[in-house]
């Protein structure tokens, strides 16, 4: 009895196959990518979208390896399939690898340096911007938090510092756009610190610098001197500090003010603080009539060199604090600078004589 039978090719069967699931994976892979770009920013999916869609990725490229390794097979290779096989194993770890590390950068909120420094130069390139030191991100669930800190010429209004920040907030934004990611403005903290720019004067940086420091109440008498050739300077000031600090306290803040000047101001080699007592304030202050006080005042003044003439003695008490000032007239063709030298040396005999006292000296030309 003789017959005819009809035999398919088993390769045949294994490209139809193959060509099947190669379309079912493209089929996932597009339906997935669109649902990531609904639901966020391709680079701010979920997880979970993520996970299937390089999950659909994996199976289209282990079946694209399967497909040419069957086909080397087909075509006489005999270790086709084998190095198919290899690629596939080595493919399929890379990309494993690579989500397993953009999970864990995830659940640990941790963001790529890359685009912290992305948002720190947007920050820094906006105009009025001298610095961005401090940058913090954060990423909770599918949206990310910016805290930004950047320094301002101290010179610069409240109303022009509040516009720069908020240049800053959508420089911020852009920056991140511009990176697939969709941060909202009102997850953007912008801070601003001021800071002498590099056009400021040495005296107002010295001024600055030693009334940030706690316990200084006031900085007058500041000298700046240039040594020599070099670009060194030498420094001298006077700060006041509370009438009741002790000597190694009024020290500490003295010391204090050194460092802070030194962090601000390049070249200080020599700095001497003087250290004067801060003058109470006095409130409700009533005129004492004492006419011993007022003719010893008198009598210091008028042995003092140079004073021609002595006006008015005014006394007056407020609580335990003594008051005195005094009018007195010098030679019209005295420099200021011997004037006050003269009425230092008269204070300085006063409060000898009434310590604790408040004496003001006004001079006039005679």
């Amino acid at each position: 009895m003789g017959g005819s039978v009809s035999l398919v090719n088993p390769s045949m069967i294994g490209f139809a196959a193959l060509i099947y699931t190669l379309a079912a994976d493209g089929f996932r892979i597009t339906v997935l990518g669109r649902a990531m770009k609904k639901t966020a920013s391709p680079a701010a999916g979920t997880t979970t979208l993520k996970a299937d869609f390089y999950h659909a990725f994996a199976d289209l490229a282990s079946t694209s390896v399967a497909f040419v390794g069957l086909w080397l097979v087909t075509a006489g290779f005999g270790n086709g399939d084998s190095i198919a096989a290899i690629i596939l194993g080595v493919f399929l770890a890379c990309l494993s690898s690579r989500f397993a590390y953009q999970n864990a950068m995830e659940l640990t909120d941790v963001i790529s340096p890359k685009l912290v420094a992305s948002v720190r130069r947007a920050a820094i390139d906006t105009e009025g911007v001298l610095g961005s030191d401090e940058i913090k991100m954060r990423r909770v669930g599918r949206e990310i938090f910016v805290e930004a800190t950047i320094t301002l010429p101290v010179e610069i209004s409240f109303e022009n510092a509040h516009d720069i920040s908020a240049q800053v907030e959508s420089n911020i934004a852009n920056s991140l756009a511009s990176s697939g990611l969709d941060v909202k403005p009102r997850n953007i903290t912008v801070h601003f610190e001021p800071t002498g720019g590099t056009d400021q004067q040495p005296e107002f940086i010295i001024e600055k610098a030693a009334s940030r420091v706690s316990g200084v109440k006031g900085v007058h008498n500041i000298l700046v001197s240039k040594i020599g050739k070099s670009n060194s300077v030498g420094i001298s000031l006077h700060i006041q500090v509370n009438r009741s600090a002790t000597l190694t306290e009024a020290h500490s803040i003295a010391n204090a003010v050194e460092d802070s000047i030194r962090g601000r101001l390049k070249g200080a080699e020599t700095i001497t603080v003087h250290l004067e007592p801060l003058m109470p304030e006095i409130s409700g202050i009533e005129p004492v009539v004492d006419g011993k006080m007022q003719n010893s005042v008198r009598e210091i003044v008028l042995a003092t060199r140079d004073v021609n003439k002595v006006g008015q003695v005014a006394t007056y008490k407020a609580g335990n604090v003594l008051k005195i000032d005094v009018a007195c007239a010098f030679n019209s063709e005295m420099t200021v600078e011997q004037i006050h030298e003269r009425v230092s040396d008269i204070e300085k005999q006063i409060r000898a004589m009434y310590p604790g006292s408040i004496v003001t000296i006004h001079a006039e030309p005679s």
